[in-house]
């Protein structure tokens, strides 16, 4: 063993489709039951006169886009590379506009961690009204 790992655990087992594909569509499914807390907090702000399916489809959509879209550039960027600076590649692939896809993928890290600390701060305030029943939260009494 080294560093906790069998010396083997390299080259044992063998590659199979079924485990793959399954392992793939198992993180795909779980990756958008991760958002359902997101969807269900913005789809509040639809229309009334939208239909639940109407609702439905503009926040699935919404999460499916959002996530399927930078896997599959990183799932060609990691297919057609040659290097493994994977950044200098992205810039070869988009004929100099990487930067700009940088920015993109910057812009939606500094979202989705603006929208896990809401979703944070709304799991604190259902534990806390949980244990106390009626509490509201609000701006504490002045220092």
């Amino acid at each position: 063993m080294a560093h906790g790992l069998p010396a083997d655990f390299f080259t044992a087992g063998k590659f199979s489709w079924t485990a793959f594909v399954s392992a793939a569509v198992t993180t795909g499914v779980l990756w958008q039951i991760a958002y359902a807390p997101y969807v269900s907090d913005y789809s509040r702000y639809m229309s009334p006169n939208k239909g639940v399916r109407a609702v439905f489809w503009y926040s699935y959509s919404g999460v499916v886009l959002g996530s399927a879209g930078p896997m599959m550039i990183g799932a060609l960027v990691g297919l057609v590379s040659t290097s493994s600076n994977l950044v200098a590649e992205i810039d070869k692939l988009t004929g100099h506009f990487g930067w700009l896809v940088m920015i993109v993928f910057v812009g939606g890290i500094i979202d989705t961690n603006a929208i896990n600390a809401y979703g944070g701060m709304l799991c604190s305030i259902t534990v806390g009204q949980t244990f106390h029943e009626g509490w509201l939260p609000g701006p504490g009494p002045a220092s």
